[in-house]
């Protein structure tokens, strides 16, 4: 094991939570001989890296960010981090500011949205959000909400 590799895969993960796949990634970006695996496990075994924590980390961090709980989802599972974690997290979204983020991104996007008739900016509407990662579901409900303003 390179030692000078590790210390910069430990200031890599001191920075910010990271997950195996981001680690990888950064070993390879550092050209690197061998594999990874040997560098993750020890970055695991010193708490460097924490799945839960990564999960969580990213979660109340994408929220804010405005994004929905399945483009959320989605991004995680590629990354290769199970789903338990993942669910267990998005479960804990406080619902009423998740609702009103989804209600304020529709009403700035509304208000700009160039469409000649209410049919089809509606489908703009619903194909940012859903781009957005929200579920149709709670586009429906808001778009609802918007019609009666």
């Amino acid at each position: 094991m390179d030692e000078s590799i590790y210390e910069k895969l430990t200031r890599y993960c001191s920075y910010q939570e990271r997950c195996e796949a981001d680690v990888a990634q950064k070993f390879k970006a550092l050209k690197a001989a061998g594999s990874p695996a040997i560098y993750v496990q020890r970055l695991r075994q010193e708490n460097y890296l924490n799945e839960e924590r990564y999960v969580k980390a990213f979660v109340n961090g994408h929220v804010r960010k405005k994004w929905g709980k399945t483009k959320i989802k989605m991004a995680l599972l590629r990354k290769g981090l199970p789903a338990a974690p993942i669910q267990r997290y998005l479960s804990e979204v406080e619902e009423d500011n998740y609702q009103e983020r989804l209600l304020k991104a529709a009403e700035q996007k509304w208000s700009r949205i160039k469409a000649t008739t209410d049919r089809e900016r509606k489908m703009k509407l619903f194909s940012f959000l859903l781009a957005k990662g929200y579920e149709s579901k709670d586009i429906q409900k808001v778009m609802a909400q918007l019609a009666k303003e």
